[in-house]
């Protein structure tokens, strides 16, 4: 009897201490962010790590990705090894588009021996990037970083059986900013200290944390306390409570029906932040200076378009709704580039008949589904048809626009086919079990075949491999 090669690595891991491969452990990681005043301002980021080298042999480099310089307008890199400036080299080819960065080589002159420790200090600039859906923002009165692609990454070797490098438990990450600010950040708040005319804010990030995001600024707080999750107002100027209660009990009502459809995340009950910002800020669905929105965990940024139309005003809310969703397929789940319309937008669109369902019964889920059919009719006379899988946030604003729209439909026909209680207990599975990972179609089918029992395969291929939407299903909604 003979044991197959990866039982037999499996075995020879599990009863073995000695390292089989190069790697390295981060025994400490601090990040610090300080928002520097100026004209422009900007944000300078110190990523501090003590590091101990924990393979079997000795290392003369490892590999770090840093934000992309386009994206984040990073600048200045400075590296240290042991108080002693070294020159990061950039790498090509080590990022994906899963994970984008910009990749550099630090040098170690002598070779890092096996057992031994280091520390290891990197810092760099982020600028205001350019305008749009770019993941920062930094004005005079206030900042946002969105999570992910901001703080550097350092990588695994790329050797069979090395050690993994993983962010200790917990990392600290603290913000200096100036008095008057107030900041919201991804971990556990710890404690606030006055340094100056600046104060410090301190975060812990547990081990269930995913990379961290901030929003920053001389905000107006405006809280509404709700029998479901209670919404914050974070406004650059004072706002109606009445406007905010309005608001507020539907949003919350709105949340309330996601977590029922497609389960909790978050480990406690959390608010629901929505936060006004100075940044131009574009959605698929929206040109420059029109009301748009970008999401971040547990919230949603909104530009001064959509707070100037009130917050209480439909498009407001049909904003938030829409953003909300992203906290499921887009900020929990990271989607990869083929998925992140279709998929990701599509499933946005998709709550929303959800929602209308929830408001108004079959009736109302009915009329939705035919509005998303109209509107899928008209934009295909002002773009070229394209398969579902083949769109990207490449292709021109009108078949992006397309690809939402055949996107929410799909989810739609799944819950047609499969039934609204097995598809949305296959999304509410793939929600739970793939947070803080990269998923596509393939995992979404994967899910639904499981939870259902049946094969997806024709039903996938004809929504995302063929064009337009598929007859039986026209069939089922214009026969009224």
């Amino acid at each position: 009897m003979s044991i197959a090669p990866v039982a037999l690595c499996a075995m020879l891991l599990a009863g073995c201490s000695v390292p089989l491969a190069p790697g390295y452990e981060l025994e400490k990681q601090t990040l610090d962010v300080h928002f520097v005043a100026g004209s422009p301002p900007h944000l300078a980021i110190r990523a501090g790590y003590q590091l101990r080298n924990v393979g079997n042999s000795e290392l003369t480099s490892i590999d770090a990705t840093l934000p992309l310089e386009k994206t984040f307008a990073r600048q200045d890199l400075r590296v240290q090894i042991d108080g002693r400036s070294v020159v990061a080299a950039p790498v090509p080819n080590l990022a994906s588009d899963e994970t984008p960065g910009d990749d550099f080589r630090i040098p170690f002159d002598p070779p890092w021996p096996e057992k031994k420790r280091l520390s290891l200090v990197i810092e760099y600039d982020l600028a205001p990037a350019l305008p749009g859906r770019a993941s920062i923002a930094v004005n005079e009165n206030s900042f946002h970083i969105h999570q992910g692609g901001w703080i550097p990454v350092l990588q695994t070797p790329r050797k069979l059986f090395a050690h993994d490098v993983e962010r200790p438990d917990p990392a600290p990450i603290n913000f200096l900013v100036p008095a008057g600010f107030a900041v919201l950040s991804g971990g556990d708040p710890a404690g606030s200290k006055k340094r100056g005319g600046e104060v410090e804010y301190r975060f812990r990030l547990q081990k269930w944390d995913l990379d961290p995001y901030v929003v920053a600024g001389r905000y107006q707080q405006q809280t509404v306390n709700l029998p479901g999750p209670g919404v914050i107002f974070w406004t650059l100027e004072p706002l109606s409570p009445a406007m905010a209660q309005a608001s507020g009990g539907r949003l919350s009502a709105a949340m309330t029906t996601y977590e029922k459809a497609f389960g909790t995340i978050a480990r406690s009950a959390q608010p629901i932040w929505l936060v006004e910002t100075p940044a131009l800020l574009r959605s698929f669905s929206s040109a420059e200076d029109e009301p748009a929105a970008r999401p971040f965990p547990g919230g949603v940024l909104l530009n001064r378009a959509a707070f100037a139309a009130g917050v209480a005003s439909e498009s407001f809310l049909a904003l938030a709704d829409h953003e909300l969703a992203h906290t499921w397929l887009g900020e929990e789940i990271i989607l990869r580039p083929e998925a992140r319309l279709g998929m990701g937008e599509g499933f946005a669109e998709y709550a929303t008949v959800v929602l209308a369902e929830a408001r108004g019964g079959p009736a109302a889920r009915r009329e939705a589904v035919e509005r998303f059919l109209r509107a899928y009719d008209d934009e295909r006379t002002k773009a070229a048809d394209k398969p579902l899988r083949a769109l990207t946030a490449r292709d021109p604003w009108e078949q992006r626009r397309l690809a939402f729209t055949k996107g929410a439909l799909f989810f739609v026909a799944l819950e047609d086919q499969y039934g609204e209680d097995g598809v949305r207990k296959s999304l509410a599975y793939l929600f739970r079990t793939m947070r803080g990972e990269s998923a596509g179609y393939a995992e979404l089918r994967s899910a639904l075949e499981q939870q259902t029992g049946q094969n997806l395969g024709e039903f996938f291929r004809a929504w995302l491999d063929g064009k337009g939407i598929p007859e039986d299903f026209r069939k089922r909604y214009e026969d009224n």
